[in-house]
């Protein structure tokens, strides 16, 4: 039906939307690989594929086909394999990743598989409200909780609108000198 095509194509060209239908309405942490090979029937394949590479998207006659850098780790695997579904869920064309490309993305399909990988594995609206300014501790909670990366909680959480940008240099910061790694082992 038009009313059905339009949706489809409105869903397509925002990635967020399409994370939020590729993950019903399961609003806690996710099986991603369970998600992706049982939910989208794509084979995922986790092999050794050489320094700096994170993962690929890759299209074949026989149907699609999704590779993940085993030798990384967990919260890495996660995202990748997220990266890479939206890759299969947009539509986009076969993609080879490096980790780099992963951690700062210049081209467009590669912006629009990160939202969507981050949409998918923490969506905005089960980003908790803290009723006090967001620490270290809470950015830590959230990723303990959704098994995905400090730095990549912290990126939820300003998604949200909780993080004011000065605040949010501050606890990038935090991070990257590891202020957050004991607490981490703690929980």
């Amino acid at each position: 039906s038009p009313r059905s095509t339009e949706r489809s194509r409105r869903v397509l060209n925002h990635p967020e939307s399409a994370a939020r239908a590729a993950r019903g309405n399961h609003e806690g942490p996710i099986d991603v690989l369970d998600l992706v090979e049982h939910g989208h029937g794509v084979p995922v394949g986790v092999l050794a594929l050489g320094e700096g590479l994170a993962g690929a998207y890759l299209r074949r006659p026989r149907g699609a086909l999704i590779l993940v850098n085993g030798t990384e780790a967990t919260v890495r695997l996660r995202f990748t394999l997220a990266h890479e579904l939206g890759h299969h869920v947009l539509a986009h064309s076969q993609s080879v990743d490096t980790a780099a490309e992963l951690r700062d993305p210049v081209r467009p399909m590669e912006i629009e598989a990160n939202r969507f990988a981050a949409e998918l594995l923490v969506p905005v609206r089960a980003v908790p409200s803290t009723g006090h300014p967001v620490g270290l501790d809470d950015i830590v909670e959230l990723a303990a909780a959704f098994g995905i990366s400090a730095p990549a909680a912290l990126f939820r959480f300003v998604a949200a609108g909780a993080v004011p940008r000065d605040r949010e240099r501050r606890l990038r910061v935090e991070l990257e000198e590891g202020a957050h790694l004991d607490l981490r082992h703690r929980l």
